[in-house]
C-alpha cells in the first residue's frame, strides 16, 4: 500500500505497530475501538502520508473520544 495513507501507530505487547488506513478518521477510529472496545493497545500517534506525526498526545485522545461516541 504505497498510496497516500495514515499509519494508526500503537503499543501491543511491548512492541510497536501500525496500521495503514485511507483517512485519517478512519486511522483515529481504528484506535479508537480498538483500545474502548477491545483493550488490546496503547495508542502512540497517527502519521500522515509525507510522514509527519499529524495527531499525538491529549489532541490523539479528544478525537479518539470524539470518533467513538463519548
Amino acid at each position: 500500500m504505497s498510496e497516500a495513507t495514515y499509519k494508526a501507530r500503537y503499543w501491543q505487547h511491548a512492541k510497536r505497530r501500525e496500521e495503514e488506513c485511507p483517512t485519517l478518521e478512519e486511522a483515529v477510529t481504528f484506535l479508537a475501538y480498538s483500545l474502548y472496545d477491545y483493550g488490546v493497545l496503547s495508542p502512540a500517534d497517527v502519521v500522515g502520508p509525507d510522514g509527519t506525526v499529524v495527531l499525538e498526545g491529549e489532541a490523539l485522545t479528544e478525537r479518539m473520544m470524539a470518533a467513538y461516541g463519548d
